[in-house]
């Protein structure tokens, strides 16, 4: 039984650097706006902690 194999340079999909450095920057965008909401639902959350703390709420 014969298999038959497509390699990337056949197919063309990966010579371009092009593809990858673009999926490399894509990946760097979605990481850096992540970890910025991150930052921003951390501020938040000690926010509404100190308000709690503050009015007496907090159990502590």
């Amino acid at each position: 039984m014969a298999t038959t194999r497509i390699h990337d340079a056949a197919t063309g999909l990966g010579s371009s650097g092009i593809v990858k450095a673009a999926l490399v920057a894509g990946a760097v965008l979605l990481l850096w706006r992540a970890a910025r909401g991150l930052r921003d639902l951390g501020w938040a959350a000690f926010g509404l902690g100190m308000a709690a703390y503050w009015t007496g709420f907090w159990p502590f």
